[in-house]
Formats: C-alpha cells, structure tokens, sequence
C-alpha cells in the first residue's frame, strides 16, 4: 500500500502531464479558444473595453499578447495554458490538506484531465491563483499581504473566479476586525490589506461594470435544466445518476452537519452555490464548461474546511465518491457536448481553401459568425494571407468586429444592402458551417430549390447557387446571382 502511495506522489502529475499534453497536440481550436488569440492581438485599450463583453478579466489576453504570433498558433497558447494547469495541480500535491487518493482523483478528473488542461482558456489561470490563495488560508493571518494579492490575482481571470473570491475576501475582512478590535492585528496591517481589496473592486468594476452578455434563446430552459442536473437524474448512464444522487443526498447531510459544527462552512458554501446559480440563471446562461466551476468551488471548500468536514466519517464517504465519479465525463454532461470543443473543422477548413485555387484569389464572405469558419479558420489562412469577411465586410482583427461578436452572432441582415458590396466584387464566395437560413434577414421570404435556394427582398430576388459542399467538414459554398 506504501509502495503505491509512494508511485502515485511521484509519478501522478507525469502521467497526467503526458497525456495530456498529448490531447492538446492532436486537438484544434474551437470558437471560444481562437477568440481570445485574436482579442490578443488588439490593442492594450480595446481589450480593456472588451472585458465587459467576454466576462474574463484583462490577465489571459495580456499574456497571450507576447505570443500572438500568428506562426506558433494555437501551440503557444495551448503551451501556456497546460503549464498554467500542472502548476495548479502541483498546488494542490504540495499545500492542500487532501490525503493522496483525493489528490489522484481531483488530478485525473474529467474537468482537468479532458478541459481545463489541453484546452486553452483563461481558466487555468484562475484555478492556480484560487490553489494559491487556498494554500495561504491557514497562514492569512500570518502572511496577509500573499494571500490578499492570490485573491485579487484569482478575481481578475473571469467574473466566476470573481464571485468564488467574493465570499474568501468578505469572511477575511470580518475576521480582520475582529482581529484588530482584540488587539491581534495592527492598523498598519489592517488599511493596507484593505487596499489591496479596494484596488481588486476598482478593476473589477472598470473591467466588468455594465457587462454584456450573448443573448440566448429560450433561457428559461437553463433554470428547467438546472434543476434537472441538481434534483432529477438525467439520462439512463448509471454514472450521471450516481453522481447526482450523492450530491443530492451529502449536501442535505452536509447542511445539516455544518449548522451544528460550523455556520462559517455552511454559510460559505450556500452563499457561493447560490450566486453562481444566479449568475447562470439570471446574467448569462452558460455552456456545459461553465458548469464545471460547481465542482472547483467543490475543491475549494473542501480543501479550506477539511478539518471541519472529513472528521464526520459519512461525509468524508460521500465527498470520496463525488471525487471518484469525477472521473466520468458523464456525470458532468451528455454524450456528445464535448465534440463542439475536441471536433473543431477549423483546421481542415482552412486546408481547403487554401489548396483550392477558386478560393485562394476570390473574396469569401459568411453570413453568420459563431461557427468553425469565423474566426476559427482565421488564424490559419492569416498564415496563408487569406482572409475571410463578415457580412460587414470587416476584417478579422478589427476591433469593432470582435466587440460586436454577440451581435454579430444574432444580427438582422440587409440582405439587399449587403448584394451592393459583394456583387462589387468579381469573383465571391459565402462560405457556411451552420444553416444560414438561422439567421434572421431583413423583410425577406425564401424557398429551396433543389440544393439550392431562393431569398426574395422588396427590392430584389437573389439565387444563392451551391458551387461546393465537403460533407466531411460540414462545409458548403455558395454563390449569389440577382434574378
């Protein structure tokens, strides 16, 4: 048993890096991933203004900015991204209370072994400096200044690290006083580690105040959805059932056990469940990834409470299970989610246009923006000098075009104004991965005419005539005529 214990602290963190390293080696980009390489690319001014858009704080972008060298796309970025990850789990190995089977099983979980390593977000980001300010929590009296500035560092990633270190900094500042009113902390300590709290809600609310967010069809399906995952078992996968159903029965343990033994506990963990419910339902929908900050906020708690928590024997039981059942991507989503982000054509798409001589010299257009086309293929056929535009004729790395991504995304098209300025052009393309009859077009009536299909305005009738389709990448190509 020693000896195992001995292989798994040396070698856990090598096999996870291994493999997953090599998942990021083989995957390509999808949507989210290219967009913020190419918010990067910007200028230090616009990507402060477009943190009020994304949701994520300044800090991916800014150390993405030295490598958006459009040659080392997307390795750079992936690189950056995994050594973020190893140091959070290299955290969590050295500092956290966990015994080795917990750390092994966090370690190889679906969120970090399948997302949080090989695909490159700011979330790593935030989960190393939330690790760090974890660590710091029993020495934060000792050593205010470390663990005050892991928050703010932790805040400043993404609104939902900002919400988990919310309630780490109002718990901190209550015992702060507390501290100071028995003489225990001097003044001098007190108003400088309240500064760096000060400072954390300055950026917070120039980076983040008056945020959009993407608007979603049919929200109230997230609330019905929400309540399916936390209550009612979904699907037949035993795996998903078992998950939910021990979440379901140790969290009533645990309010009942915490409200005896620990009201800070009880109060941190409902306080934090409840605001990232209400951003989800309320502010911004999410995707499944989002959701996978439940079980990091899970990690959290557990690691800062472990003495409170694990010396209740059913707790510690239903707690190990949860981990165990980590492990399975179906205990966090239905089969096939993660395709939209391990299947992007990106890549592949780019390929093709480029060897393909019609497409090299024409203008390609598309008429809808969330998709494996734009921006995804962008960044490979910028290492060809190939552009493609959107329906506003924008360039990929304008400022304005990123900024309006979510309008883009959902737009009202002229569709006779935007016939004025590609019929201008000799020799142009509109190039789909989606249907583009799901976007909403200005005051027009269409009807399909074998592959092809007809749009009729108030002011003209146009042929979209399919020249090229490529099956295999769920590509097709049109071209427009006027009738």
């Amino acid at each position: 048993m020693d000896k195992i214990k001995i292989f798994f602290n040396k070698y856990s963190l090598l096999i996870f890096g291994l493999i997953t390293i090599f998942i990021m080696l083989f995957r390509i980009p999808f949507w989210d991933e290219t967009h913020a390489f190419n918010i990067s690319c910007l200028k230090l001014k616009e990507i402060f203004y477009l943190t009020r858009i994304e949701g994520h704080g300044i800090f991916w972008y800014l150390i993405l900015k030295p490598f958006n060298n459009v040659k080392f796309y997307p390795y750079s970025m992936f690189l950056i991204n995994w050594i973020f990850c190893i140091l959070a789990l290299l955290v969590l190995w050295k500092k956290s209370p966990f015994n080795t089977l917990i750390k092994v099983l966090i370690t190889f979980s679906f969120p970090f072994l399948n997302y949080f390593a090989p695909v490159a977000r700011c979330y790593s980001l935030g989960i190393l400096f939330l690790f760090l300010a974890c660590s710091y929590y029993p020495k934060r009296f000792k050593k205010p200044y470390h663990y005050s500035f892991m928050l703010f560092l932790c805040a400043n990633t993404s609104v939902v690290m900002a919400l988990c270190c919310f309630y780490f900094i109002i718990f901190y500042v209550f015992e702060l006083f507390s501290r100071f009113k028995r003489k225990m902390l001097s003044k001098n300590v007190l108003i400088k580690t309240l500064l760096i709290f000060v400072l954390l809600a300055l950026t917070l609310f120039l980076q983040f105040f008056k945020t959009q967010t993407p608007y979603r069809d049919n929200s109230i399906n997230f609330i019905f959805d929400m309540m399916n995952y936390l209550l009612v078992p979904n699907g037949l996968c035993i795996t998903s059932f078992l998950f939910r159903l021990t979440i379901f029965i140790s969290f009533y343990y645990s309010i009942f056990y915490l409200f005896k033994k620990s009201k800070k506990a009880l109060l941190f963990i409902l306080a934090q469940f409840i605001t990232l419910s209400s951003l989800f339902i309320f502010i911004y929908y999410g995707n499944w990834w989002n959701y996978l900050f439940y079980y990091i906020y899970f990690i959290a708690f557990c690691w800062i409470f472990y003495k409170k928590l694990f010396k209740n024997k059913v707790i510690k039981i239903f707690y190990t299970v949860i981990f165990i059942l980590a492990l399975f991507p179906a205990s966090f989503l239905n089969t096939g989610n993660m395709k939209f982000v391990n299947e992007s054509k990106s890549l592949y798409i780019a390929n093709y246009i480029y060897k393909n001589e019609n497409y090299k010299n024409a203008k390609l257009y598309v008429l809808e923006w969330w998709n494996d086309i734009a921006p995804a293929s962008l960044a490979y056929l910028d290492k060809k000098n190939i552009k493609i535009y959107d329906v506003y004729n924008r360039d990929r790395k304008s400022f304005e075009s990123i900024k309006d991504i979510f309008k883009l995304a959902r737009i009202e098209i002229d569709l006779d104004e935007f016939i004025k300025f590609y019929n201008e052009n000799k020799k142009a393309y509109i190039l789909t991965t989606d249907i583009f009859l799901r976007q909403n077009f200005k005051d027009t009536t269409y009807f399909e005419q074998n592959d092809d299909y007809i749009f009729e305005t108030k002011k003209g009738k146009y042929l979209f005539k399919k020249v090229d389709e490529v099956e295999k990448y769920n590509l097709e190509i049109y071209q427009i005529f006027c009738l």
